[in-house]
C-alpha cells in the first residue's frame, strides 16, 4: 500500500426520506461517470466534520449542519483510504453542482445497490444497510 487517505463523505437525506448521491463528470479519471456520495479527502489537519460541510458546499452549494457521526470504513486499494461517513438531515439549500459532478440524484436507500458507484465507492453501501437502525436507536429517524 503507497499510502492513507483520509475521506468525509455524507448520506444527506432529504424530507422525502431519500439520499443525495452525485456524479463525476465523464472526463474526471477512472472515477468518470460513477456515481458517489458527497464528500473528499480531508485537508491536513481538519476535523470530518468541517471536511463534509466544506465539500459539501464546494460540490453541491448546499449547507449542512448537526452532522451525526455514524461509521469509519477502512478500504484497502493502492491507498488505504479511512472514510468517515455522516448523516444529516438538515441543510439549505438547492443542489447546484460545481464543474467536478454532471448529475445528482435523490435515490432511496433500496436503489443504493444498483447505482453505477466508482470502485472505491463501496464505502457508500455498507452504512446504509445499517443507518436506519442507527436513526432509530438515535431517535433521527
Amino acid at each position: 500500500m503507497a499510502g492513507r487517505i483520509d475521506v468525509a463523505k455524507i448520506l444527506l437525506q432529504n424530507s422525502g426520506g431519500q439520499f443525495l448521491v452525485v456524479k463525476k463528470v465523464e472526463s474526471y479519471d477512472e472515477m468518470g461517470g460513477k456515481w458517489e456520495l458527497p464528500g473528499g479527502k480531508m485537508e491536513n489537519g481538519e476535523h470530518r466534520e468541517k471536511s463534509v460541510k466544506r465539500e459539501v458546499l464546494e460540490e453541491t452549494d448546499l449547507k449542512v449542519e448537526n452532522l451525526q457521526d455514524v461509521v469509519r470504513v477502512e478500504v484497502e486499494a493502492e491507498d488505504c483510504v479511512n472514510c468517515y461517513i455522516m448523516y444529516s438531515g438538515d441543510f439549505t439549500g438547492e443542489p447546484d453542482l460545481s464543474d467536478e459532478h454532471s448529475q445528482y440524484r435523490w435515490v432511496r436507500p433500496d436503489e443504493f445497490r444498483d447505482m453505477d458507484w466508482h470502485s472505491d465507492a463501496g464505502y457508500g453501501l455498507p452504512p446504509m444497510a445499517f443507518l436506519q437502525k442507527y436513526l432509530e436507536k438515535n431517535n433521527s429517524y
